[in-house]
């Protein structure tokens, strides 16, 4: 971040990063503006915004508000809620609240605890991953989102992971379309949204430029400015701008690379 300028609202975070991905879409869902700066968690030590805007954890996502920082995915989703919201992502109700609350650090310990053994074994403690995302299921039931008809804070939480449903499938060899239909087509909903598909498209574009240079792409005015990804800003030219399109929502036909990206990143999230 440019040291002679410092925008209203700003998101640290790294591009494979499902946490951070929770704070971006929150921001875009209440049509706040920000500034995203890219933390490359493939390099050891962190940069001196991290270790001076979270010099306790050093972790990524980090919101920075009028030079301030929010820390924790969770937390500061419930932050811009507070100070963006007027159509909440929380549930007005106490006792819905809570149990939001509850669902998302179950989604924090437990998904993201099967998801680092999922991939520290290759794919192959792959029915604990399963059987969190089958509890999930049942907390949606037959729901349009986990709070209802409304996409919400819970969603918000959640989806993210959804990015790496078809790396799941390739290096666990499963289909979760048998396993949690009810989920899957939840995700399908949830990607309708402007909010989460612009965020997946990030996503692609950088697996893009990472599997090609080992390196993402430049943030450029449009992402800065909480927006699409330009396509004159794909990279290489046409064969990367179909790539994107065809890999919109999903994380590649080849996604170990990604999926090694978030893994790398899991020490240095929350």
């Amino acid at each position: 971040m440019d040291a002679g300028r410092q925008s209203e609202v700003t998101c640290v975070d790294f591009w494979a990063n499902e946490f951070g991905m929770r704070v971006r879409i929150a921001l875009r869902e209440l049509g706040v503006a920000f500034e995203y700066v890219e933390e490359d968690l493939r390099v050891r030590e962190r940069s001196e915004l991290v270790r001076r805007m979270n010099p306790v954890h050093r972790s990524i996502p980090i919101l920075i508000h009028h030079g301030l920082p929010v820390c924790g995915s969770v937390n500061i989703i419930e932050y811009i809620d507070e100070g963006w919201g007027e159509a909440r992502l929380l549930p007005g109700n106490p006792v819905d609240r809570a149990d939001a609350r509850f669902w998302a650090d179950f989604v924090d310990h437990k998904v993201f605890g099967a998801q680092v053994r999922f991939l520290e074994s290759k794919g192959e403690e792959k029915d604990e991953l399963v059987e969190q995302l089958k509890r999930l299921e049942e907390v949606l039931g037959d729901k349009g989102f986990f709070s209802g008809d409304d996409f919400g804070f819970l969603d918000i939480v959640t989806i993210p992971f959804s990015s790496m449903f078809h790396g799941y499938e390739q290096l666990g060899r499963f289909d979760l379309d048998v396993e949690c239909p009810k989920l899957t087509q939840w995700a399908k909903r949830c990607k309708q949204r402007e909010s989460v598909l612009t965020c997946f498209e990030l996503v692609s574009v950088m697996k893009i430029n990472y599997d090609k240079t080992g390196v993402g792409v430049t943030m450029n005015p449009g992402i800065n400015a909480g927006g699409h990804l330009p396509e004159a800003d794909l990279g290489a030219g046409d064969d990367d701008d179909a790539a994107c399109k065809k890999h919109i929502g999903v994380v590649s036909e080849s996604p170990v690379s990604t999926l090694e990206a978030a893994y790398l990143a899991s020490p240095f999230i929350v």
